[in-house]
């Protein structure tokens, strides 16, 4: 049945806050709570939908208050594409146009088409940007449906299973892509870490590094992925950081005239991050670098274990990328998982792989490319099968075997999808065999009655030429009905048809006129032969039913015995028809059974066409008369097909969704697993799947829930670490480097948080628990140090011990307050301008200087500001800090971040009466800038002391 705009406004309007399974949940079950369908839906329908399921489903969401203002939401937005006033809302009819269309048809076709064009449309263009990533079956799949959906279109087919598919694909894909973009900025704040310990070795190296994360970063601001540079990078970094470890390599000061080469040659990365501008090139021949080799004959045994440590690292994260890119090959062959679980043993246990990874890597090729054929073998079995089912009940099998030879032209298709494409063809087959079975008994039904009618009309037309000359009045009437039939049978006789209906009248209107001649014979011979003929006339009205056919058949035999038999007499006669009695009292209650049966069918369908047909039928059974038991027998079964359908896909969306959650790492996913393997086993049985159906949808309700719950306290949890790492970082051990980094990237990826995939989701969360459990070791130990250091000396020993200045009063020693007073500049200084570069490079930095309390611009560009104003908000702030540290019985701060509206103010100390001023414009930066600003704030202090 096609959906009428009404039911098409509902759903589109629901999709705007809930998940497409959850809307088709509870319009479901909002429809039979109205008695409706997706055809017949009315307006006035709606309110009773919107106010009943859909509120019921949104309180288990939000707050009752919420939910009330979005079924308002709801309300409004259907009501705005429909005029009531010119809307047949009797039966869901569609507003009509009298002029064009009095039927209304032309205008919903035309609504329909349009809005498949304007869905078709949009889907390509959102898959515009995932061109870039061709190679991705998700992508493959989602340019697969589309095809086939334009096909359809194209063919005059009904599209809209089609379109929900790719759209459901259409989310996996994005969500896919923002996965894939928080772990690039996980592996950049790696690779920017990487740089910033391998800075000091120079040479084509580092800057063919800096300008490869240069394309990482502005691809990263661009939202889009570079897994070759990504890669590429990575492995410079390791070979850099090798001959770091391993000294061959040592820091590299280039004299003047060469630091100016340099600084020209690497322009490129330093601007790298320009607003829409994408970073430069690599320079002439630092694109084809040899490979590093470095002799580990005369290393230390410490040395050799740091460089195993990093190729098993570098190893490892090949190995992932490996088992990433062919995890739907796993599936199909999991025997080969046994080979990726030894590689990575042998990580595990500190062993480089070596030549095995590559090998490791052919042999998963190897048997891709074999997976792929024997999947082109089995598909085109299918496709045969599917050339000669011709059934236009298969169209879900025909459209997946579509997209799944479309993919396979490329690549392997998902598991899933051809684990759900053999359960289509293996239920086609199914019902291909179940239809040649009824085709089968419909031929011999069909035989069989058509014999009958030919015998009815035969006897008719000796009754009637034996009536040739005249029947009495009280017969008129039967006999004009008994002409009256057979002139109905001769119609369908001359057209070589079956007439059912013309010939249930004729054995009426028969039997009618045998029971007629019956009672107004005067002879006692012709009475028993006209009440014979009756007993045979009830016999064949009987329905055609294999439990009644055997005795149906023997008694009818009996009785045409009995009109040969010259000896007939009454005792005979009364058997006879005490028989057919009982026969026609049998098929009543086979009938009833029959219908019985039937009507439980149905319910599990809810459908209410049916469900109204076997009611017709029970009446008419209990009317005395029999139902035409093979048209709703016909008509059961279409709604069965139906519901199959509905059922299959209810299936398979859980099945993706389950999928899609398995790494998630929540109590109820086992739970939810256990569900599906029911349905399955169910479905296997042969029974109704609709129940097993329900219980996983609750148990993937109750999954989505827990993930929910879980995610609400990520955010908290994420502050107070941040809290905590802000006492505890001074330490300055390989733990607070490790908690940096995985805060600064938790920190920068908040707001991705509600759009990557659970598994994602649960990473991030392990990787916040892991930091968690570090920072709970560093506290004690930041606790331990300071107790110590107060029984030494005092609590300012401690300060001095971990090198920073908690008073923004004290000065270095370095630095002259002479100098500082007389406001000298500070911009010849090499290292301190480079310093400030590096803060200038950022997209999101408006200006970087150090500034002087007495107005004083030292160093770095004030970026058109009033220097002298903001010196003097500088010194009323440095003295409300220090009162404020002094309240709190605590230093002063080291760092102060200032949220000024549009922009924030990032300020730290360098000296008596020198501060460095970092003006940032975007809130997602300032977390890894004052991460920036706190290591290298030693470096600052130490080029101000320098350049004084």
């Amino acid at each position: 049945m096609t959906p009428n705009r009404i039911y098409q406004a509902v759903v589109e309007a629901l999709e705007t806050s809930l998940a497409p399974r959850v809307v088709s949940l509870v319009l479901r079950e909002g429809l039979v709570q109205v008695e409706r369908d997706p055809s017949n839906l009315r307006l006035e329908d709606v309110e009773a939908v919107l106010t009943g399921p859909v509120f019921k489903q949104l309180q288990a969401r939000m707050s009752a208050d919420a939910a009330r203002e979005a079924v308002t939401s709801f309300r409004e937005r259907i009501a705005a594409q429909f005029d009531e006033s010119s809307t047949d809302v009797a039966e869901g009819a569609e507003p009509r146009d009298t002029a064009d269309a009095p039927d209304g048809s032309a205008e919903r076709d035309a609504v329909t088409e349009s809005t498949v064009e304007r869905r078709v449309a949009a889907l390509r263009e959102a898959l515009r940007p995932f061109n870039l990533y061709f190679d991705w079956p998700e992508v493959r799949k989602l340019r697969a449906q589309l095809q086939v959906a334009e096909g359809e279109i194209a063919a005059g087919v009904s599209i809209g299973d089609s379109l929900d598919a790719a759209d459901e694909q259409l989310r996996i894909v994005e969500q896919k892509l923002e996965d894939r973009l928080v772990l690039q900025a996980k592996e950049l704040g790696e690779l920017e870490e990487s740089l910033e310990i391998v800075q000091t070795l120079g040479g084509p190296r580092v800057r063919r590094l800096e300008s490869l994360i240069g394309q990482i970063r502005h691809a990263q601001r661009s939202r889009e992925l570079t897994d070759a540079e990504t890669q590429r990078a990575a492995t410079l970094a390791r070979d850099l950081r090798k001959l770091m470890e391993s000294s061959v390599a040592q820091p590299f000061t280039p004299d003047a005239e060469a630091a100016t080469e340099v600084e020209a040659e690497v322009e490129a990365p330093a601007s790298i991050g320009a607003e829409g501008e994408p970073p430069d090139a690599l320079p002439d021949g630092e694109d084809d670098l040899p490979p590093v080799t470095i002799d580990e004959a005369h290393l230390t045994p410490e040395v050799s274990e740091r460089l195993r440590a990093l190729d098993v690292d570098a190893e490892r994260r090949l190995l992932d990328a490996l088992a990433e890119a062919h995890a739907d090959l796993l599936r199909y062959v999991p025997g080969l998982a046994a080979g990726l679980s030894a590689a990575r043993s042998s990580l595990d246990e500190g062993r480089p792989l070596g030549d095995a990874l590559e090998a490791l890597k052919r042999q998963l090729d190897d048997a891709t490319a074999t997976q792929r054929a024997h999947l082109q073998t089995e598909l085109a079995a299918i496709e045969a099968d599917v050339a000669l089912l011709g059934s236009d009940d298969d169209a879900s099998l025909e459209r997946a075997l579509r997209v799944a030879l479309d993919v396979l032209s490329e690549g392997l298709p998902a598991h899933a999808d051809v684990v759900a494409l053999r359960e289509l063809h293996q239920g086609a087959l199914v019902r291909a065999e179940e239809r040649e079975s009824r085709d089968v008994e419909a031929r011999a039904l069909l035989e069989r009655k058509r014999a009958q009618q030919r015998a009815v009309r035969e006897r008719m037309t000796r009754a009637l030429e034996q009536d040739a000359g005249g029947a009495p009045a009280a017969l008129h009437a039967p006999s004009q009905a008994l002409r009256d039939a057979l002139a109905a049978l001769d119609e369908a006789e001359a057209d070589d048809r079956l007439d059912e209906p013309a010939l249930e009248l004729a054995l009426q209107a028969e039997q009618r006129w045998e029971r007629a001649l019956a009672e107004r014979a005067d002879d006692d011979e012709v009475r028993r032969r006209a009440r014979l003929r009756e007993l045979e006339a009830r016999i064949e009205g009987l329905p055609d039913l294999p439990a009644l056919r055997a005795r149906a058949g023997s008694l009818s035999a009996e009785c045409a015995s009995a009109a040969t038999d010259p000896q007939l007499d009454d005792t005979h006669l009364e058997t006879l028809s005490s028989l057919v009695d009982q026969l026609h009292a049998d098929a009543l209650a086979a009938v009833s059974q029959h219908l019985e049966r039937l009507a439980k069918e149905a319910g599990d369908a809810s459908d209410r066409e049916v469900l109204g047909a076997l009611q017709a039928g029970a009446r008419t059974l209990q009317a005395g008369r029999f139902p035409d038991i093979g048209r709703l027998q016909a008509l059961v079964v279409e709604t069965r097909e139906r519901l199959r359908e509905a059922e299959r896909v209810r299936w398979q969306r859980l099945q993706h969704a389950s999928a899609r959650l398995e790494p998630a790492g929540v109590p109820g996913l086992p739970a939810l697993t256990r569900a599906l393997e029911e349905v399955r086993s169910v479905a296997t049985a042969g029974r109704p799947i609709t129940p097993a159906l329900d219980a996983a949808e609750a148990a993937l309700d109750q999954v989505e829930t827990e993930v929910r719950e879980r995610l609400a306290t990520f955010a908290p949890r994420l502050d107070a670490a941040l809290v905590t790492f802000a006492q505890v970082q001074r330490l300055n051990t390989d733990e607070v480097a490790t908690v940096r980094r995985v805060l600064t990237h938790l920190d920068t990826q908040r707001d991705a948080l509600s759009r990557i995939s659970p598994g994602l989701q649960h990473q991030l969360e392990r990787s916040l628990h892991e930091a968690e459990r570090l920072l709970e070791g560093l506290a004690e130990a930041f606790e331990a140090t300071r107790a110590v250091a107060d029984q030494l000396v005092s609590a300012n020993l401690f300060d001095d011990m971990l090198g920073f200045f908690d008073s923004m009063a004290d000065a270095p020693e370095e630095v002259e307050p002479e100098a500082a007073a007389t406001g000298g500049s500070w911009h010849d200084s090499e290292a301190l301008q480079a310093l400030l570069a590096g803060f200038r490079g950022f997209d999101d930095v408006d200006a970087a200087m150090v500034i002087g309390s007495d107005g004083t611009l030292r160093a770095g560009d004030a970026a058109g500001l009033d220097v002298e104003s903001v010196a003097d908000a500088l010194r009323s702030a440095t003295a409300a800090w220090l009162a404020l540290g002094e309240r709190l019985e605590d230093a002063a701060p080291e760092l102060v971040d200032l949220s000024l509206g549009s922009r924030h103010a990032l300020l730290t100390p360098l000296g008596r009466h020198v501060h460095a001023l970092v003006l940032v414009r975007s809130d997602g930066a300032v977390s890894a800038l004052t991460a920036r600003l706190r290591d290298t704030r030693g470096a600052l202090v130490a080029a101000v002391a320098a350049a004084s």
